[in-house]
Protein backbone atom coordinates (compact mmCIF):
# COMPACT_ATOMS: atom_id res chain seq x y z
CA UNK A 1 0.00 0.00 0.00
CA UNK A 2 1.22 3.63 -0.35
CA UNK A 3 2.60 5.58 2.61
CA UNK A 4 -0.83 7.91 2.17
CA UNK A 5 -3.31 4.25 2.27
CA UNK A 6 -1.24 3.02 5.55
CA UNK A 7 -1.92 6.83 7.37
CA UNK A 8 -5.15 6.37 6.70
CA UNK A 9 -5.69 2.88 8.31
CA UNK A 10 -3.44 4.23 11.04
CA UNK A 11 -5.21 7.06 11.83
CA UNK A 12 -8.79 5.45 11.33
CA UNK A 13 -7.33 2.29 13.95
CA UNK A 14 -5.81 4.89 16.97
CA UNK A 15 -6.98 8.24 16.35
CA UNK A 16 -10.80 7.09 15.87
CA UNK A 17 -12.21 3.39 16.28
CA UNK A 18 -9.84 3.10 20.07
CA UNK A 19 -11.00 6.62 21.65
CA UNK A 20 -14.07 5.38 20.13
CA UNK A 21 -13.95 2.08 21.87
CA UNK A 22 -12.82 3.85 25.27
CA UNK A 23 -15.27 6.33 25.21
CA UNK A 24 -17.86 3.41 25.30
CA UNK A 25 -16.37 0.72 27.51
CA UNK A 26 -15.67 -1.92 24.63
CA UNK A 27 -12.49 -3.78 25.45
CA UNK A 28 -13.12 -6.80 22.87
CA UNK A 29 -14.08 -6.60 19.17
CA UNK A 30 -17.19 -8.86 19.89
CA UNK A 31 -18.41 -6.04 22.11
CA UNK A 32 -18.44 -3.96 18.91
CA UNK A 33 -22.55 -4.12 18.19
CA UNK A 34 -23.99 -2.72 14.66
CA UNK A 35 -25.49 -0.06 16.67
CA UNK A 36 -22.01 1.04 18.07
CA UNK A 37 -20.47 1.46 14.91
CA UNK A 38 -23.34 3.35 13.51
CA UNK A 39 -23.04 5.82 16.18
CA UNK A 40 -19.26 6.08 15.44
CA UNK A 41 -20.12 7.44 11.63
CA UNK A 42 -22.47 9.69 13.08
CA UNK A 43 -20.37 10.96 15.72
CA UNK A 44 -17.60 11.66 12.82
CA UNK A 45 -20.04 13.72 10.81
CA UNK A 46 -21.11 15.78 14.00
CA UNK A 47 -18.03 16.49 15.81
CA UNK A 48 -18.23 14.95 18.74
CA UNK A 49 -16.09 11.98 17.77
CA UNK A 50 -13.58 13.88 15.95
CA UNK A 51 -10.44 15.00 17.07
CA UNK A 52 -10.82 18.60 16.35
CA UNK A 53 -14.52 18.63 17.79
CA UNK A 54 -15.26 19.61 14.46
CA UNK A 55 -17.55 17.70 11.96
CA UNK A 56 -15.69 16.12 9.62
CA UNK A 57 -16.66 16.34 5.60
CA UNK A 58 -18.67 13.16 4.16
CA UNK A 59 -15.85 11.85 2.29
CA UNK A 60 -12.96 11.99 4.82
CA UNK A 61 -15.84 9.92 7.26
CA UNK A 62 -16.13 7.82 4.25
CA UNK A 63 -12.79 7.03 4.02
CA UNK A 64 -12.27 6.15 7.90
CA UNK A 65 -15.23 4.05 7.85
CA UNK A 66 -14.42 1.77 5.15
CA UNK A 67 -10.98 1.22 7.10
CA UNK A 68 -12.91 0.39 9.93
CA UNK A 69 -14.69 -1.61 8.14
CA UNK A 70 -12.05 -3.63 6.47
CA UNK A 71 -10.43 -3.90 9.61
CA UNK A 72 -13.67 -6.20 11.22
CA UNK A 73 -13.64 -8.06 8.35
CA UNK A 74 -9.87 -9.22 8.75
CA UNK A 75 -10.86 -9.55 12.06
CA UNK A 76 -13.43 -11.81 11.56
CA UNK A 77 -11.36 -13.64 8.79
CA UNK A 78 -8.98 -14.26 11.57
CA UNK A 79 -11.34 -16.25 14.00
CA UNK A 80 -12.80 -13.34 15.54
CA UNK A 81 -15.95 -12.85 16.37
CA UNK A 82 -17.77 -9.54 15.00
CA UNK A 83 -21.20 -8.48 14.96
CA UNK A 84 -21.11 -5.44 13.17
CA UNK A 85 -20.28 -3.14 10.48
CA UNK A 86 -20.39 0.16 10.14
CA UNK A 87 -22.79 1.99 8.02
CA UNK A 88 -20.71 4.03 5.47
CA UNK A 89 -22.36 7.80 4.60
CA UNK A 90 -23.91 8.26 1.38
CA UNK A 91 -21.89 10.22 -1.38
CA UNK A 92 -23.23 11.71 -3.85
CA UNK A 93 -21.14 12.22 -7.22
CA UNK A 94 -18.98 15.02 -7.92
CA UNK A 95 -18.61 16.21 -11.05
CA UNK A 96 -14.87 16.79 -12.14
CA UNK A 97 -13.68 20.36 -13.44
CA UNK A 98 -11.28 19.42 -15.72
CA UNK A 99 -8.70 21.00 -17.57
CA UNK A 100 -9.41 22.08 -21.29
CA UNK A 101 -6.81 21.34 -24.04
CA UNK A 102 -6.04 25.11 -24.02
CA UNK A 103 -5.35 25.15 -20.34
CA UNK A 104 -2.92 21.83 -20.88
CA UNK A 105 -1.42 23.34 -23.50
CA UNK A 106 -0.75 27.01 -21.51
CA UNK A 107 0.29 24.48 -18.66
CA UNK A 108 3.18 22.39 -20.98
CA UNK A 109 4.22 26.00 -22.18
CA UNK A 110 4.53 27.71 -19.22
CA UNK A 111 7.11 24.72 -17.24
CA UNK A 112 10.27 25.90 -17.96
CA UNK A 113 11.92 22.20 -18.40
CA UNK A 114 11.35 19.14 -20.65
CA UNK A 115 11.10 17.40 -17.21
CA UNK A 116 8.62 19.10 -16.01
CA UNK A 117 6.52 19.40 -19.84
CA UNK A 118 6.49 15.94 -19.80
CA UNK A 119 4.94 15.34 -16.54
CA UNK A 120 2.28 17.61 -18.12
CA UNK A 121 2.00 16.18 -20.89
CA UNK A 122 2.32 12.80 -19.54
CA UNK A 123 -0.51 13.10 -17.22
CA UNK A 124 -2.72 14.85 -19.46
CA UNK A 125 -2.12 12.33 -22.84
CA UNK A 126 -2.33 9.33 -20.67
CA UNK A 127 -4.82 9.64 -17.79
CA UNK A 128 -2.34 7.44 -15.53
CA UNK A 129 -2.57 8.44 -12.08
CA UNK A 130 0.81 10.65 -10.12
CA UNK A 131 2.12 6.91 -8.47
CA UNK A 132 2.10 5.54 -11.68
CA UNK A 133 3.85 8.51 -13.44
CA UNK A 134 6.73 9.35 -10.69
CA UNK A 135 6.90 4.85 -10.79
CA UNK A 136 7.86 4.43 -14.55
CA UNK A 137 11.73 3.20 -14.84
CA UNK A 138 14.31 3.36 -17.63
CA UNK A 139 12.71 -0.28 -18.37
CA UNK A 140 9.39 0.74 -18.94
CA UNK A 141 9.28 1.65 -22.56
CA UNK A 142 7.65 -0.86 -24.85
CA UNK A 143 7.48 -0.10 -28.87
CA UNK A 144 6.83 -2.35 -31.75
CA UNK A 145 7.40 -2.64 -35.38
CA UNK A 146 3.82 -1.87 -35.88
CA UNK A 147 4.59 1.95 -33.94
CA UNK A 148 2.43 0.42 -31.00
CA UNK A 149 3.84 2.59 -27.93
CA UNK A 150 2.61 1.70 -24.76
CA UNK A 151 4.72 2.37 -20.85
CA UNK A 152 4.64 -0.57 -18.62
CA UNK A 153 2.85 1.51 -15.44
CA UNK A 154 2.98 -0.06 -11.93
CA UNK A 155 -0.44 0.29 -10.10
CA UNK A 156 -1.71 -0.06 -6.51
CA UNK A 157 -0.95 -3.65 -4.99
CA UNK A 158 1.85 -4.40 -7.22
CA UNK A 159 -0.59 -4.26 -10.32
CA UNK A 160 0.46 -3.42 -13.49
CA UNK A 161 -0.91 -2.71 -16.75
CA UNK A 162 0.20 -1.06 -20.55
CA UNK A 163 -1.00 2.36 -21.12
CA UNK A 164 -0.57 3.44 -24.80
CA UNK A 165 1.51 6.83 -25.80
CA UNK A 166 1.23 8.92 -28.69
CA UNK A 167 4.59 8.40 -30.65
CA UNK A 168 5.96 12.00 -30.18
CA UNK A 169 5.17 12.02 -26.81
CA UNK A 170 6.54 7.89 -26.36
CA UNK A 171 9.92 9.67 -28.63
CA UNK A 172 10.20 12.50 -25.82
CA UNK A 173 9.89 10.28 -22.99
CA UNK A 174 12.43 8.01 -24.66
CA UNK A 175 15.02 10.92 -25.42
CA UNK A 176 14.55 12.37 -21.93
CA UNK A 177 14.83 9.17 -19.63
CA UNK A 178 18.25 7.97 -22.16
CA UNK A 179 19.91 11.79 -22.74
CA UNK A 180 18.28 14.63 -20.28
CA UNK A 181 17.79 12.41 -17.25
CA UNK A 182 20.53 13.68 -14.94
CA UNK A 183 22.75 11.01 -12.82
CA UNK A 184 21.29 9.15 -10.43
CA UNK A 185 21.42 5.72 -8.98
CA UNK A 186 17.60 5.35 -9.18
CA UNK A 187 16.19 4.00 -12.36
CA UNK A 188 13.34 6.35 -12.09
CA UNK A 189 12.63 8.63 -15.27
CA UNK A 190 11.58 11.60 -13.14
CA UNK A 191 13.97 12.80 -10.50
CA UNK A 192 14.04 15.92 -8.50
CA UNK A 193 15.86 18.97 -9.94
CA UNK A 194 18.64 19.21 -7.10
CA UNK A 195 20.44 16.81 -5.38
CA UNK A 196 19.52 15.92 -1.72
CA UNK A 197 21.53 17.07 1.28
CA UNK A 198 21.20 13.62 2.90
CA UNK A 199 22.55 11.32 -0.47
CA UNK A 200 24.36 13.91 -2.36
CA UNK A 201 22.22 12.31 -5.22
CA UNK A 202 18.98 13.33 -7.95
CA UNK A 203 16.63 11.26 -6.23
CA UNK A 204 13.08 10.32 -7.47
CA UNK A 205 10.30 13.15 -7.71
CA UNK A 206 8.07 12.80 -4.70
CA UNK A 207 4.08 13.99 -4.83
CA UNK A 208 4.75 17.16 -3.25
CA UNK A 209 7.21 18.38 -5.52
CA UNK A 210 4.47 17.33 -8.41
CA UNK A 211 1.91 19.11 -6.63
CA UNK A 212 3.93 22.24 -6.12
CA UNK A 213 4.97 22.53 -9.56
CA UNK A 214 1.34 22.84 -10.67
CA UNK A 215 0.59 24.94 -8.32
CA UNK A 216 3.48 27.38 -9.36
CA UNK A 217 2.32 26.33 -13.48
CA UNK A 218 -0.85 27.07 -12.37
CA UNK A 219 -0.22 30.57 -11.42
CA UNK A 220 2.03 31.14 -13.87
CA UNK A 221 -0.27 30.21 -17.09
CA UNK A 222 -3.37 31.87 -15.11
CA UNK A 223 -5.49 29.05 -14.56
CA UNK A 224 -7.78 29.14 -11.60
CA UNK A 225 -9.57 25.71 -10.76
Amino acid sequence: CSPKTISIYRDALEEVLLPFCANHGAERIDQLTERHLNDLTVSLLDGTGSRSGRALSKHTVHSYIRAVNAFLAWARKDGETVTGKAKLPTLGRRVLDVLSRQEIQALEDAAGTERDKLIVRTLADTGMRLGGLLGLTLNDFRGDAKRVFTLRVHEKGDQERLVPVQPELYRRLHRFAEKTRRESDSDRIFLALRKSRRTGQFEPLEPSGVNQLFHNLAELARIHK
